[in-house]
């Protein structure tokens, strides 16, 4: 059975991931054992099958991992996982990845009534109700990246840069401007109406930053830039891939503490980071991929990107590390309202690259006449709008509109308990 692959996707609320089986000697005696203890053999028509998590599960499951793990060591991630979700908490196991978005939200909704007591027929019928609100509310322009779709004007000679609002001959076009950084793995999405003066600029400044707060990432997604996966070099560490595999090699006084697992590192960067440029640096990418008609209501924004002045406070951004959702290109949503109510924002970007996703307004600094959604209660009432994201758990809300400069470092848990975190 030269070739065979075998996936079990585990989804939660908590935390999903893909498990690969690739050809084995032993693939089909693991795979036997893993499905009994999984699935009890018990599978229904559409593939997928609901567990509870249980000591007796993770029991057996570290039996299957003690008998093979010399031959199969990829199959110590199964406890580690079952070890990450709270007691008793039910997952859907996927023996194939092939539900569509709306299954796999549905299931996502059964599992969050499961684990907050609700009631699920009632839940899904106010959920169909606040979806049919949300369609009502919001038009959504999405870049999967899947296939190469360019940005704004194809004729060079009618361009006009969205950003400095230049045309030829007072700028030139003659760059290919990706929407989305290459450094983060995008190869598709293009921006036409991005002049080589703005492309340069912003790549030096406020895309490097993020680049550079997010490189940690960049490497453990094996993300490809334009020379390949990059290598992460810090004080007295280097954090590379080598043969599709990651290397970290370290100076053993760098262990966070020694009274600490021996497993969790404290990695001490050389770059600087200004927390407001990477919010400034994820509108320039939403701006860079909207459509042109929608450019004048972003003015501000465009400004503020620019830097001509500072935020004095912005909305959180809620960001989610999950490898369920890993995908090697970057994709780009934006959810553009339609209607004139102001309790919700003009515009929310989803963005997606490795296995992280961001979610975040894309501010239009008109001071009385929009909400600013900073306070608790703005952000909550926009939060709960947009079901489709605050059913899942995990998801990190993080201030960034600090001004101040500061040093890019990292605590990376080898053992995989916690996810990389930037101090």
């Amino acid at each position: 059975m030269s070739g065979y692959q075998f996936n079990v996707i585990l989804l939660s609320i908590t935390k999903s991931i893909e498990f690969v089986i690739e050809d084995t000697k032993l693939h089909e005696e693991v795979i036997n054992e893993l499905l009994t203890v999984l699935t009890f053999n018990i599978v229904s028509k559409n593939n997928f099958v609901i567990r509870r998590n249980s000591n007796i599960l993770q029991r057996n499951l570290e039996r299957i991992v003690n008998k093979y793990k010399s031959a199969l060591p990829k199959i110590q991630q199964l406890p580690s996982y079952f070890k990450l979700l709270n007691d008793n908490e039910f997952l859907v196991v996927f023996l194939e990845k092939n539900s569509s978005e709306q299954e796999v939200q549905l299931l996502l909704n059964y599992l969050y009534c499961k684990k907050k007591g609700l009631n699920f027929l009632k839940f899904q019928r106010n959920w169909n109700s606040q979806k049919f609100a949300f369609n009502n509310a919001y038009t959504y322009k999405a870049q999967d990246g899947k296939i190469k779709i360019p940005i704004g004007e194809k004729d060079k000679s009618k361009r006009k840069c969205r950003f400095c609002f230049k045309s030829k001959p007072q700028v030139s076009f003659k760059k290919i401007a990706h929407a989305i950084p290459e450094s983060l793995g995008n190869k598709t999405i293009i921006n036409y109406d991005e002049c080589d003066s703005c492309n340069e600029k912003y790549g030096l400044t406020i895309e490097r930053e993020f680049s550079n707060y997010f490189s940690l990432f960049r490497v453990l997604n094996k993300l490809k830039g334009k020379n390949g996966v990059p290598k992460l070099k810090g004080k007295d560490f280097e954090l590379f891939v080598k043969d599709n595999k990651i290397h970290l090699e370290y100076n053993q006084d760098k262990l966070v503490s020694k009274s600490l697992d021996d497993n969790i590192f404290f990695l001490e960067t050389y770059d600087k980071i200004v927390k407001q440029n990477i919010y400034r640096a994820l509108c320039k990418f939403a701006i860079s991929s909207i459509e042109s008609r929608f450019l004048p209501h972003f003015r501000n924004t465009i400004s503020w990107i620019d830097r001509d002045f500072d935020a004095i406070k912005l909305p959180k951004i809620a960001i989610l590390n999950d490898s369920y959702f890993y995908d090697s290109q970057p994709k780009i949503g934006l959810f553009l309202r339609k209607n004139q109510d102001k309790t919700i924002p003009f515009c929310v970007a989803e963005l997606g690259f490795g296995s992280l996703i961001f979610v975040f307004i894309v501010p239009r600094f008109l001071l009385d006449k929009e909400l600013p959604f900073i306070s608790a209660k703005e952000y909550k009432t926009y939060w709960n709008f947009f079901k489709h994201f605050s059913t899942h758990a995990n998801w990190r809300f993080i201030d960034f509109s600090d001004t101040n400069e500061s040093k890019v470092n990292f605590t990376l848990n080898l053992k995989g308990k916690s996810p990389p975190k930037n101090n």
